[in-house]
C-alpha cells in the first residue's frame, strides 16, 4: 500500500512539475473599496493590493476561480471563473478590479485578449499599447452625436503612430471591458496619448515608456462617485502615472449651441464638438444628395497651427453590415468667433461646397479658439 501511495505521489509531482505557469499581472482599480486580496482556487496569491497598485504573479494555466476580498472586512467583493490561457506575446495577461458592472458595480475581469488595431500578427520584441475602458461609463450606439471616444497616440520615432477613432471603424465606440491594442516595433520610446470620452472626461499623458516585450495599457477608471475618472497607464508591471480629467466638451447628449446652420442653405445642418486640450474636433454633417436622398456624414478635425482653424475629414457612413465608415473627403473649419464659422466641405469627385455657419445657440465662450 505505502509503494502504492509513493507512486502516486510521484505521478502528481511529476504531473505538477509539467504544468506551464505564466506572469499574471494584478491591478486594483476600481472605486468604493481599498486595499484587496486577491484569491485562486482557494489560494491568496496576492495580499494588499492598494488602489492603483499593481502586483505579479505566477499562475499555472487553466480554469480559474478568483475571487477578491476587502482588506479591511474581508468581504468577498468580486469573483471571477475564467480561462486563464498562454498569452498573445507580448501581450502581458492582468486581472483587474474595475468597476464596469451594473450601474459601475464591483467586477473582476481578465484582459488577456485584446482587437488589434492592425491585422497583423505583433512582432517579435514589439510593444503592444492597449486602450482600455475599465471604468463605470457606457458608451451607446447613438452615433448621430458624433463619436464618443477619440484619441491621438504619438510615439516618437521614425515609426511613429497617431490617429483618431475616425480613421479606426474598430474604435468607434469604447465599450466597459473593451478594448483595442497597436503592436509598434521595438526599441524603447515615449508616447503621448490624448484622449477623450464623454462622459468620463478629456486626459493626456506624456512620455509614457514602450519598451520591448511589455504592453503599454492606458486605461480610463473611476465610478465618479468613490473614485473620479482617471487615465492610469502601466508600462509593463509598474504604475506610469495616474492622470485626473478634465473639463471636457461636448456633454454626454447634443445639446442646441453644439448645431450649426447656413441661413442661405436650409437643407444643411451641422454638429461640432470640440475636445479642449486635445486639439480634435469630431461632429456630423447632414445634407442632401444630387437626386434629393438625405445623407450624412462624419466630421472628423485637428487643429492646424492657426487659431481656430481645423483640417477635416469626411467620412461616408454605411449601416448595411454593422456601421463601418470610408474616407469620402476633406475639409477646412474656420471660426471667426465663438458663434461665427466658415466650413469648406469637398466630397470625392464633388464641387467644393462653402458654409456660412452661425451656432443656433450663442455662447459668450467656446473652447474653439481657446
Amino acid at each position: 500500500m505505502n509503494s502504492i501511495r509513493f507512486v502516486l505521489a510521484a505521478l502528481v509531482l511529476a504531473f505538477a512539475s509539467t504544468a506551464q505557469a505564466e506572469e499574471l499581472l494584478i491591478g486594483h482599480f476600481a472605486g468604493g473599496v481599498d486595499s484587496i486580496n486577491i484569491e485562486i482556487n482557494g489560494v491568496q496569491v496576492a495580499q494588499g493590493v492598494e488602489h492603483l497598485g499593481v502586483v505579479s504573479v505566477d499562475q499555472e494555466l487553466g480554469d480559474l476561480t478568483i475571487s477578491a476580498r476587502s482588506v479591511s472586512s474581508g468581504e468577498e467583493v468580486a469573483t471571477l471563473e475564467v480561462e486563464f490561457k498562454s498569452p498573445l506575446m507580448p501581450m502581458q495577461p492582468m486581472l483587474m478590479l474595475v468597476n464596469t458592472g451594473p450601474q459601475g458595480a464591483l467586477q473582476l475581469w481578465l484582459h488577456q485578449d485584446s482587437a488589434l488595431l492592425e491585422n497583423v500578427p505583433p512582432a517579435a520584441n514589439a510593444t503592444l499599447i492597449s486602450m482600455v475602458n475599465a471604468s463605470a461609463v457606457e458608451s451607446t450606439d447613438d452615433y448621430t452625436v458624433g463619436f464618443q471616444f477619440q484619441y491621438d497616440l504619438r510615439c516618437a520615432g521614425p515609426n511613429s503612430s497617431s490617429g483618431s477613432s475616425a480613421s479606426r471603424p474598430g474604435l468607434l465606440q469604447l465599450r466597459p471591458e473593451d478594448s483595442r491594442t497597436a503592436s509598434i516595433p521595438a526599441a524603447v520610446k515615449p508616447c503621448r496619448l490624448q484622449l477623450s470620452l464623454i462622459g468620463a472626461g478629456a486626459f493626456e499623458v506624456v512620455d509614457a515608456p514602450a519598451r520591448p516585450d511589455e504592453t503599454l495599457r492606458f486605461l480610463i477608471v473611476g465610478d465618479g462617485e468613490y473614485r473620479p475618472f482617471q487615465l492610469v497607464t502601466v508600462a509593463g508591471r509598474e504604475l506610469y502615472a495616474a492622470t485626473s480629467g478634465f473639463e471636457v466638451e461636448p456633454g454626454p447628449i447634443l445639446q442646441s449651441n453644439q448645431v450649426w446652420f447656413d441661413r442661405s442653405r436650409p437643407a444643411q445642418g451641422v454638429a461640432l464638438f470640440e475636445m479642449p486640450g486635445a486639439g480634435l474636433m469630431h461632429g456630423t454633417w447632414h445634407t442632401f444628395k444630387a437626386n434629393g436622398e438625405a445623407v450624412w456624414y462624419l466630421l472628423d478635425g485637428t487643429a492646424r497651427s492657426l487659431p481656430g482653424d481645423r483640417d477635416i475629414t469626411i467620412f461616408a457612413v454605411d449601416r448595411e453590415d454593422g456601421l463601418n465608415v470610408t474616407p469620402a473627403g476633406t475639409g477646412r473649419l474656420t471660426y471667426f468667433n465663438c458663434n461665427e464659422a466658415e466650413a469648406r466641405f469637398e466630397l470625392s469627385g464633388e464641387p467644393v461646397m462653402f458654409l456660412r455657419l452661425e451656432r443656433s445657440e450663442p455662447v459668450e465662450q467656446c473652447y474653439a479658439l481657446e
